[in-house]
């Protein structure tokens, strides 16, 4: 019995401590504490989602995507990063976007962004025919956590050259003096489009006006040149007395022609009548027949003063014909010569051998020149067999024009040789009293292999 009460008054004990285990209430302190933690973790989650929501780079690339569709070329550029320096139209520059496959560069985009853990680089972004159209640079928002991309794009700098200085050019009322021929002058950034350019110059002959378009069809390439050039035809002088002033439209350049390497450019739309005055010994003012840059023949524009050489003490016939006969031997002398030395400066690839025989700023020094220097580093050989003197002739402003069959061997880097049998005639001019040649004209030309 004591046994039988004693267990079961264990187990009615062991019920009662159970039942009186009561569960101790949060403080209200504690509650404050954990309802501000989870409000905190739930602001920072939305937080995050919002942050990410506003500068993940795939907003901008579906925002850009909806502006091509819609053609807003100003929504399009808010998501790019453009040169401020630059001029940029920007309908054109969206078209050209359009027309770059955008297609693929929205890929390219996204594929960077997908892949934005595998670098730090820059990213290029290429056009259908793989040109390069965007740069994709990586921005970081908060170290660690945040970033997004710039979409960067870089404009082309213009550089101008011309012909006439000084000169002024102007696109969309950006100005840019010029004040040296051929040079390269950087005038301003463009994007891609069509831009108008204007230029406006002076000079002794007149104005000058020129309109034309820049059309700019890539991306980020870097310099591009552009040639302004204004109506562009010069003359050479054929005159007697290099020391006589130049008349422009009756007004004196206070120049002489001999200040002249040429003479021009002329305006296109402008008649201009020159002249020119020369005082003689005895004090007298004389002029040549005014002349236009319409008159010019074979590139010259003729000053000659024709009764310069009338005088009433002129020497008689018979010394006028030792005198002619004299100078036709000096104009054959002086042909032979220049082929001596232009057999050499052929060879040797050397102008200067032959510019002494040559008058300054005329056509056959110009087209001599570029011809030789077109022969540097080839290893071309020259041979003169002949230089025969057909005849001499006189000709207008005391110049003379000397008739010739040249006879050569002409062997290639190869060693492939042609014959040629060739008739020219040399213009020459005097000039202070020393005759120089102006022109060679090639009138017939015979070739055959060997």
């Amino acid at each position: 019995m004591k046994q039988g009460n004693h267990t079961g008054g264990s187990n009615g004990s062991s019920e009662d401590v159970t039942s009186n285990i009561i569960k101790k209430p949060m403080s209200r302190r504690a509650k404050v504490v954990w309802i501000s933690v989870g409000s905190l973790i739930g602001l920072i989650v939305i937080a995050h989602f919002i942050i990410t929501s506003m500068i993940h780079p795939v907003k901008d690339i579906q925002s850009m995507d909806r502006a091509i569709t819609e053609g807003d070329a100003k929504a399009f550029f808010e998501e790019v990063t453009l040169d401020d320096s630059a001029l940029i139209h920007k309908e054109e520059f969206l078209r050209f976007i359009e027309y770059s496959g955008w297609e693929d560069v929205r890929e390219q985009m996204s594929h960077v962004i997908e892949d934005e853990g595998a670098s730090d680089f820059d990213k290029k972004i290429y056009d259908s025919y793989g040109n390069e159209l965007f740069v994709m640079k990586k921005v970081t928002v908060v170290p660690g956590f945040y970033h997004t991309y710039e979409i960067e794009a870089a404009p082309n700098q213009l550089l101008l050259t011309t012909n006439v200085s000084p000169s002024t050019f102007t696109i969309d009322k950006e100005k840019m003096e010029v004040k040296k021929t051929k040079e390269h002058h950087k005038f301003l950034k463009l994007y891609p489009g069509t831009y108008q350019l204007t230029g406006e110059a002076s000079n002794e002959f007149g104005e000058f006006t020129i309109s034309q378009e820049v059309v700019v069809d890539t991306l980020g390439r870097g310099d591009f040149s552009v040639d302004a050039a204004f109506p562009e035809e010069t003359y050479t002088i054929l005159t007697n007395h290099p020391d006589a002033n130049l008349f422009v439209n009756g007004k004196s350049t206070k120049k002489k022609l001999s200040e002249f390497k040429t003479l021009g450019p002329f305006p296109k739309d402008q008649e201009v009548n020159l002249h020119a005055e020369w005082k003689n010994k005895d004090g007298d003012i004389l002029k040549t027949e005014p002349v236009t840059q319409n008159s010019a023949f074979w590139g010259e524009l003729n000053f000659v003063f024709e009764d310069a050489y009338e005088d009433v003490n002129d020497p008689p016939l018979e010394e006028q014909t030792a005198t002619s006969e004299a100078f036709e031997e000096e104009a054959e002398r002086l042909v032979l010569d220049f082929r001596d030395a232009y057999e050499s400066a052929l060879n040797a690839t050397d102008f200067s051998i032959i510019s002494p025989y040559l008058l300054s700023g005329s056509k056959a020094e110009e087209e001599l020149m570029e011809y030789i220097d077109g022969l540097v580093n080839n290893e071309f050989t020259y041979e003169f067999v002949d230089n025969e003197i057909l005849s001499v002739e006189s000709a207008s402003g005391n110049g003379m024009v000397v008739k010739t069959n040249e006879i050569f061997i002409f062997t290639n880097n190869e060693g492939a040789q042609t014959h040629y049998d060739r008739k020219k005639d040399y213009y020459l001019q005097e000039v202070s009293g020393e005759l120089k040649i102006n022109r060679i004209d090639i009138k017939e030309t015979e070739r055959s292999d060997l």
